[in-house]
């Protein structure tokens, strides 16, 4: 097997580091669990953050990309 091309890559935002992430579930909008897995993140400032990704959206790069800038964003949004 061959690594996927860089642009497979979910590119995190400026100064945002991600941890090791763990399996675990949890709720979507309509009440229904779903399993993924939850990454934690530290932006620039030192703010600790999670981002929960379905295994649904897991091979979706773009997709992660978009739920892990989305919460950075509105994190930043308060703390600055």
């Amino acid at each position: 097997m061959t690594d996927p091309p860089a642009a497979s890559k979910v590119l995190l935002p400026p100064g945002v580091k991600i941890g090791a992430g763990r399996e675990t579930t949890e709720s979507d909008p309509q009440g229904q669990i779903v399993q993924g897995v939850k990454f934690p993140l530290t932006t620039a400032n030192g703010t600790s953050l999670s981002v929960f990704v379905p295994y649904s959206d897991i091979h979706d790069t773009a997709k992660v990309q978009t739920i892990i800038e989305r919460r950075v964003a509105g994190i930043l949004a308060i703390t600055g």
